[in-house]
């Protein structure tokens, strides 16, 4: 059993190292890749380019339904309207706009929704802090009502747990039977 628990953690960490990875894709022409990846109006991108590129299409949400982000669907389903972003976020890269301009302007076109992750400032700040204060509060309580079912349990009355057991006030006859047998021997 333990050593299926560790391979079973092996595994998922090598998937979660794998998976937070940038994925830079081939040289153009390889199997499984589409242009869109790799050049705009015939002029190829360099690898800096690709990887900037894909850490935008990371920060915004594809808009098929799939949950997924931008990068993600492009990758897996090919969909039309990841397609469709993706070379939005290239034009704009094109056009010698910067990451957070092009993200900017994503957020212009389609509003905040566009954004794989909330921002972290104004009323979206409580998206980040609310799983955390709900946790915290929740730990607490659940320690709370442990006290409370603890202090239930033990009786009013009943002695502390570091108190010495009373000893017997009658002799207990298999002690008794024992001393006798002890003394016979000792003659």
């Amino acid at each position: 059993m333990k050593l299926r628990s560790v391979f079973l953690f092996f595994s998922v960490a090598v998937l979660g190292v794998a998976l937070s990875q940038p994925v830079i894709p081939q040289e153009h022409g390889e199997a499984g890749h589409d242009s869109i990846h790799h050049e705009t109006a015939n002029q190829p991108m360099d690898e800096k380019k690709l990887v900037e590129l894909s850490e935008i299409r990371r920060e915004l949400a594809c808009y098929c339904g799939c949950s997924l982000t931008v990068e993600d669907c492009l990758r897996s389903m090919r969909c039309s309207e990841s397609a469709k972003l993706s070379r939005q976020v290239i034009d704009l890269s094109n056009t010698g706009k910067s990451k957070p301009e092009i993200i900017q302007a994503m957020v212009a076109s389609y509003g905040e929704t566009i954004l794989s992750a909330p921002t972290k400032r104004g009323f979206n700040l409580a998206a980040w802090i609310l799983p955390f204060a709900a946790l915290g509060i929740g730990g607490l309580v659940v320690i709370l009502v442990v006290k409370m079912w603890a202090a239930q349990s033990k009786p009013a009355g009943a002695p502390a747990a570091t108190a010495k057991p009373a000893l017997p006030t009658e002799p207990d006859p298999y002690s008794l039977r024992i001393e006798e047998e002890l003394k016979r021997l000792e003659k």
